[in-house]
């Protein structure tokens, strides 16, 4: 008899990675932070890295880097809230969704 319950929770657990790799980058969380971590990082790298040549090309040491650096910044902060804003959106347009479909006999079984 162990070794039959075993299986069964075996297989259950299992089943479950398997389905929690698959839906991993899918879940929302995950892809709002991967979303947010993008505009985060790239304008101010983009910009870090245009300020610094435009600098050493016309010689105006910091007035590029600076300019270039406040633009990224701005830009940062207006994609993380059309991000998030957006990321809200869905969330709630999926949580009413589900709030209208019922639920099938098989589904409270589990």
């Amino acid at each position: 008899m162990l070794g039959v319950g075993y299986t069964i929770i075996k297989y259950k657990f299992e089943k479950t990675i398997v389905n929690q790799k698959q839906n991993f980058f899918s879940a929302p969380g995950t892809k709002l932070a991967l979303s947010m971590s993008g505009w985060l990082v790239g304008p101010v790298v983009i910009a870090t890295v245009l300020g610094h040549f435009l600098d050493q090309r016309y010689g105006t040491k910091p007035w590029f880097f600076l300019i270039s650096l406040g633009l990224a910044f701005t830009l940062s902060s207006i994609g993380l809230v059309r991000t998030v804003s957006e990321t809200l959106k869905e969330l709630g347009q999926t949580a009413e969704q589900k709030k209208d479909t019922p639920e099938t006999p098989s589904d409270t079984a589990q």
